[in-house]
């Protein structure tokens, strides 16, 4: 059977050493070439630097068939290796200025989703702390509930007898 077994050969492309020069001449579609960058550079120094340099293709992208959606893929990548913390100084370094809004709508975004995850965790918290192990149904509601009802139940939970006290509607 072994000489029907296939003989594959392993490819290692190692962005690391790619220049960016290499990597924009590369065959592929531009969302990949960009993405390539992304991972090579976003993680390191040299990533303020590239930045500047790739403004050009990333508009490309953001301008091409569903481009925003991509740009905003990328980004989210970018700000969770780089950590949310350094977003909008990251932002501020784009020189375009459309692409700059978009990037930092997209920082505020992020922001806003981990402050609401932030919450939601805290209550879980809160819940269990006063009322002791939740069913799957009380976690599946709080999952659910939407930033004015995490509010209300927040509001609730110190004065609230019972768990139904805090999440009634």
């Amino acid at each position: 059977m072994g000489k029907y077994h296939p003989q594959l050969p392993f490819l290692l492309d190692d962005l690391a050493v790619v220049s960016d020069e290499e990597l924009q001449a590369r065959q592929m579609s531009l969302l990949a070439r960009v993405a390539l960058w992304a991972l090579r550079d976003a993680r390191f120094d040299r990533f303020d630097r590239s930045l500047v340099a790739w403004t050009r293709l990333l508009s490309q992208v953001f301008h091409g068939p569903g481009g925003r959606e991509a740009f905003r893929t990328i980004f989210c990548y970018i700000y969770a290796v780089r950590g949310s913390a350094t977003a909008r100084e990251l932002a501020e370094k784009i020189p375009d200025p459309i692409l700059r809004e978009e990037a930092m709508t997209i920082a505020e975004q992020l922001r806003q989703e981990g402050n609401f995850e932030g919450c939601r965790g805290m209550l879980l918290k809160l819940l269990k702390l006063k009322f002791g192990p939740l069913d799957e149904a009380t976690e599946a509601r709080v999952a659910a509930a939407d930033d004015a009802a995490l509010d209300r139940y927040a509001e609730r939970i110190l004065s609230a007898a019972t768990l139904s006290a805090v999440l009634e509607d």
